[in-house]
């Protein structure tokens, strides 16, 4: 009985430290966000937010060198 209330409480936890980060991604991604939305579909500039959304919620230390090569390249080097 503890360990369900614990895991619940868990969930909870988890559930509000992904809405909390969503939030903050949508207020970093705005800008950018209303100007893709003006220049092409509306579902498009959504799979755009939540594709950089489930990176960073779902990023693994383990598989950080897969995640390291996808953000270079969605954000190649200026040089």
């Amino acid at each position: 009985m503890l360990k369900d209330k614990e895991k619940r409480a868990q969930r909870q936890q988890a559930r509000y430290y992904s809405q909390q980060i969503e939030h903050k991604l949508f207020e970093a991604m705005r800008g950018l966000l209303v100007e893709l939305d003006q220049m092409m579909d509306r579902r498009l500039v959504a799979t755009f937010f939540r594709l950089l959304l489930v990176l960073i919620l779902h990023r693994h230390r383990n598989e950080g060198l897969w995640l390291s090569e996808l953000g270079s390249y969605l954000m190649p080097i200026m040089g």
